[in-house]
């Protein structure tokens, strides 16, 4: 077959092919090109024959040209050489081709140029993308690397099931007792003594998938000497790490707290041993236990402030007066700690000395004033205390009450089906002044009545979200039951909320005693 009938002969097969065909002469001009190229270049195929590369697609690179012609000049062929352009049919757009050039004949001999011309943007853009990733990746690595190295806290993977150590910084070493290389081998083979520990901790995780943070987590390490009771103390994070869904090893952070333990179990210690002087004290301030009064009886109930360790001024006392008559008393001294609980035991002890002296509460109340002025002038103070006095006197027919106040809550006097009063009336705080003037109030205490003295501790006890009024106190106390049964009622305002009470309180129920 003659070269003109193969050259025709091929033509076809080349127009039908699925990428870019096109032959060239000695003067780089189209001679023939196939219809994907024509439509590569947005241009019909008639308008490509006697053009130049550049006429046809002036965005053809510079770089393109000179391939062609160095194939030309050298007769070596040039395959898969990747170049950017753009092109008629697209000229916004950068597209990727790759170019492959080899010398050829035309119909009469004549020397030229073939080339096949194939898209590959998707694949540059996958490479170049990967290429760039493959790059974040490294640095990234790099950057976690020197993360891991560098944070002040241990941090340890586990990976697998079995937990063999894949990584663990320098710092998490330093936590842990050294027992050699520890990659691939897993926490039951280097410390066999946190094995049962760490099973029951971590194999959960692998299924919940679930991050857990534990506090004081403690690891039998009993050869360290820095170890407390034979243990040292960890905060631990423990985050499972997925691939490709299920959870394939375990990220453990971690900080040795032993240290931190020592010294709050140190402190613990002493604030325990500060709470058992403070109630020893604050339980001297209080009588160890009442007189038994003919026909009355009496609850009482003294709560401190949830945190702390002061002793207060809140207390109640009952005594007999000279006269054959009980005194019952309830008092807050102002301020907290040694000074309170001084003037606290002053107050008490001076109350049942000038109990001797006077017969009326009104009374009473005057020569504590001037008692307690006389103390504060000799220690250039300047405090006060509140209080209120009843005077009791049983009968045939139930309890005489007089009752005088000095700046305090009002007193409760409930009866049944929920009735209740106040009594008292308002008057200075002892202490303040050297002349107040005190009233009393007669009545009387009948069966099933219960007669309630209290200290502003129980009113303020959760202020100010959740303080109580006297009315609401009032209402409270006049649900019935007995003396103790009313107290614990009172005091649960204060034992079962969920913050600690702000505020001491003294309490005191009185009721006739059941025949």
């Amino acid at each position: 077959m003659s070269r003109l009938s193969q050259h025709d002969a091929l033509l076809p097969v080349l127009g039908a092919a699925p990428v870019g065909v096109g032959f060239y002469d000695a003067e780089l001009r189209y001679t023939w090109v196939n219809e994907a190229l024509a439509t590569i270049h947005g241009r019909p195929a008639a308008e490509h024959v006697g053009r130049t590369i550049v006429e046809v697609n002036p965005h053809a690179p510079a770089d393109v040209v000179e391939l062609f012609a160095r194939v030309l000049e050298t007769g070596e062929p040039i395959g898969d050489h990747v170049v950017s352009s753009q092109t008629a049919a697209e000229p916004s757009r950068d597209r990727h081709w790759s170019i492959s050039v080899f010398p050829s004949r035309g119909p009469s001999g004549d020397p030229g140029l073939g080339s096949i011309i194939t898209e590959v943007t998707a694949m540059q853009v996958a490479r170049q993308s990967a290429a760039t990733l493959k790059e974040a990746l490294a640095v990234e690595a790099t950057i976690l690397e020197q993360v891991i190295a560098r944070v002040p806290i241990g941090v340890t993977l586990l990976w697998g099931r079995e937990l063999r150590y894949r990584v663990m910084n320098g710092q998490g070493r330093r936590m842990l007792p050294d027992r050699g290389p520890l990659v691939g081998r897993t926490p039951a083979e280097v410390y066999p003594e946190t094995a049962a520990t760490f099973a029951a901790t971590i194999a959960p995780l692998f299924d919940s998938g679930e991050e857990l943070t534990l506090r004081d987590y403690r690891l039998p390490f009993d050869e360290d000497p820095g170890a407390l009771d034979g243990e040292r103390s960890y905060d631990v994070t423990f985050t499972p790490i997925r691939v490709d869904g299920p959870v394939g090893g375990i990220l453990v952070t971690y900080l040795d707290v032993t240290d931190a333990v020592r010294e709050r179990r140190e402190l613990e210690r002493e604030l325990a041993e500060e709470r058992r002087i403070a109630d020893t004290l604050q339980r001297a301030l209080l009588p160890r236990r009442l007189p038994d009064v003919p026909g009355i009886e009496f609850a009482v109930r003294y709560q401190p402030a949830g945190e702390r360790f002061e002793v207060g001024g809140d207390f109640y006392d009952v005594f007999p007066a000279h006269d054959g008559s009980w005194i019952a008393v309830v008092g807050d001294v102002c301020g907290k700690g040694p000074r309170a609980a001084a003037r606290t035991s002053m107050v008490r002890y001076a109350l049942r000395a000038e109990a001797t002296h006077a017969e009326r509460p009104a009374d009473l109340l005057q020569l504590l004033n001037e008692d307690v002025r006389r103390d504060l002038a000799a220690e250039d103070e300047a405090d006060f205390v509140t209080l209120v006095l009843l005077s009791l006197s049983p009968g045939d027919d139930g309890v005489g009450v007089c009752l005088a106040s000095a700046g305090h809550p009002a007193a409760i006097l409930t009866g049944p089906g929920g009735a209740w009063r106040l009594l008292g009336s308002p008057a200075l705080p002892v202490g303040v002044a050297d002349d107040p003037t005190y009233e009393q109030h007669g009545d009387h205490l009948a069966p099933g009545e219960r007669l309630v003295l209290y200290t502003d501790g129980l009113l303020d006890a959760h202020a100010p979200d959740a303080a109580l009024t006297t009315e609401d106190l009032a209402t409270l106390a006049a649900e019935g039951g007995t003396v103790e049964e009313v107290a614990d009622r009172l005091l649960a305002h204060i034992t079962e909320a969920d913050a600690p009470a702000r505020d001491d309180c003294a309490l005191v129920v009185v009721g006739l005693r059941d025949v």
